[in-house]
Formats: structure tokens, sequence, C-alpha cells
């Protein structure tokens, strides 16, 4: 859809945090209180956690919730040898490995309860400060793509006319829409991005047919892929690595009708579902993601062999995850201008 109808989406939103749950994250009561040191190896100097090395150098509290996602930062003042980790959970929760002086930060779901500190390469001797672990109550999103006709013709967001093959533009209800006619219409968006990571795609559907191939291809870069299956399926699935394909249990799709589709991936690849600005319950592993082996296409595959057949407008692609509420907020401020 076009930024002006989806302008809240397509400007992104910036990060927003709950308070901190660390105790003594600054070491400013001059010892380690709230902290427990394992391994004997942490020492508090000048209001900062010196490390010796000794053990597996674990400096952990129990903070978390399990489930809830966190962002734990923290620094290195000094530096001399081996790396530190710190994880959200545990010590297979969410981490980043810190092996010289610098900032570091992760963003995860908890998967155990503790702000988790230990050694991993070598023996670790260094200082570290200011560490800081927050509820993540809305994640930083900006647009990957936003592709629409709402203007008349086939433009990004950033109103930039896109080079297509055997694609027209059809007035449905009170919009303008992209129509690929099931044979050779295709978009091909180069490379934008490799679409791993945490990612959110959002399409207004109104298939006419399942597509070439009873497969209609909405995009593909060759590893992520949102695409509707006919047959005895009927619904759409989602796949991460070109392999993996999942879909939304008990959702049954119907022809000529509209449909505001959503996938929130996470980085692990989870995909959970969204229909018509509604959470459908269903969810499940679309593989590892995978950075694309072909250019971002719209409407088709790489092959031209799966082409979709109806009306697609707009896709939208975001880096980052969107919230239940915001798929309600796009689908009820949008709905009313498409036919049922």
């Amino acid at each position: 859809m076009s930024s002006k109808r989806f302008r809240h989406i397509g400007e992104g939103h910036a990060e927003q945090l709950g308070a901190d749950r660390t105790i003594n994250g600054n070491f400013s009561t001059g010892n380690l209180t709230g902290w427990i040191n394992a391994d004997s190896a942490w020492s508090v100097v000048n209001n900062q956690a010196v490390c010796d090395g000794t053990g597996a150098a674990r400096l952990y509290q129990n903070r978390l919730t399990i489930g809830i996602r966190y962002r734990l930062s923290f620094d290195v003042i000094a530096y001399t040898s081996g790396s530190l980790t710190g994880n959200i959970g545990s010590s297979t929760g969410p981490g980043i490995d810190a092996d010289g002086i610098g900032s570091y930060t992760v963003i995860g779901p908890a998967n155990n309860v503790y702000i988790y500190f230990a050694e991993t390469v070598g023996t670790f001797i260094g200082t570290i400060d200011n560490i800081v672990c927050n509820i993540v109550l809305v994640e930083e999103t900006q647009t990957i793509l936003d592709v629409s006709a709402n203007s008349g013709s086939i433009i990004d967001r950033w109103g930039n006319t896109l080079i297509n093959t055997a694609m027209s533009v059809f007035k449905d209800g009170d919009v303008r829409v992209m129509e690929f006619n099931g044979s050779t219409s295709i978009i091909d968006m180069g490379v934008p991005n490799t679409l791993v990571g945490d990612k959110s795609f959002i399409a207004w559907i109104k298939p006419r047919t399942w597509g070439e191939s009873e497969s209609g291809t909405i995009f593909s870069n060759g590893k992520c892929s949102l695409y509707l299956q006919g047959g005895a399926s009927q619904k759409f699935w989602f796949s991460s690595d070109g392999s993996t394909n999942v879909s939304p249990g008990g959702v049954i799709l119907s022809l000529r009708q509209p449909y505001l589709i959503g996938v929130i991936r996470e980085a692990d690849g989870n995909a959970i579902f969204y229909l018509d600005g509604e959470d459908t319950g269903s969810s499940g592993d679309s593989g590892t993601p995978a950075a694309g082996t072909t250019n971002l296409i719209v409407g088709n595959n790489a092959a031209g062999s799966q082409t979709f057949e109806g009306l697609i407008d707009p896709l939208i692609i975001i880096d980052g995850l969107l919230t239940e509420r915001e798929f309600s907020q796009i689908y009820t401020s949008t709905k009313h201008l498409y036919q049922k």
C-alpha cells in the first residue's frame, strides 16, 4: 500500500524500552551487591567490575522472565585477553561476545531468568561497566520494501518508478493496485536486503486463481518466499531457507476475495501468521533464515515459473518485528478501501 495509506508503518518507529532490570549494573555500591560471583573471578575497583579469568568467570543475577524480549548492553572498559559473552537468560540464550574495548548490545527473548556473563574463548581478563538490561516494549523497525500502484504508476514508497514486465495498474474498490497476469508478470527489485534476521512481511492480496503451477508467488529471493498454494491447501505459505515451508493451520482462503496477510519472522526462523489483522494462533519453523540467492522478485520467482494471478497492493517488508496491535491497526485503517 502506498506510504500515504500506511505512513505510520512505512516510516518505521523507534525502539521503546521498559525499566532497567539490572541491580547495581554500574557497580556504584563499590562491590558486587546483587551479583552472583560464581567463580570468584570478579572484584570491583573504582566502581567497575574487574575479571582475573578464574574458572569460567561467571557473573550473573536472577532478574528476568522467561520468554520476554530484553535488550542487554554493557561496556568493556579495559581488555587484556580472552572473550566474555553477555547472555539473556543463560549461557545458551541470546548473547554477544566481547573480545576488546567497546560497547556491546544484544536483543532477544530470555530462555532462563538470568542476566548472565561468562568467558567463552580463552581466559577473559578485563574490566566491564554500565550493564543495562531493559524489557523491549517496541522494537525499532525500518522499511526495506514498500511497493504499490496507488499513484497510478508502480512505484516504491520513495517515489521511484519500478521496472516491471507485463504489469497493469487496476482500479479495485477505492484503490489502484498492481495486477499480475498469471503467466509473465514480474517486478525485479534488485537486492534491497538479504532478508535474514527479524523481519515483518505484509501484503493485501486478491487472487483470481492460485497462480501458475498452483503456486502463485507474492515475493521470493530464492530463499525467503511468500506464496499461495491451491489444490487441497488453499492458503498462503512461507519459507526462510528455500526448502522448509510452513503455513497457518486452519486457514482457508477463497479466490477473488481480498485479504491482508502477514508474517512475523523471528531471527531463528519462527514464523507467526496474521490474517485480516488477527493472529491466526498458528506459528511454525520456516527454516534457518538464509541470504537470498536471486534478486528480490515480486509476483513471481526468478525463473518466471510461479506467477501470481490477481492483485497485490501493497507489499511491505519491515526490518524488525511488528506487534499484533500494529497488524490490527493496519487492517482496521485500510479494510474499507477494498471490495469484499
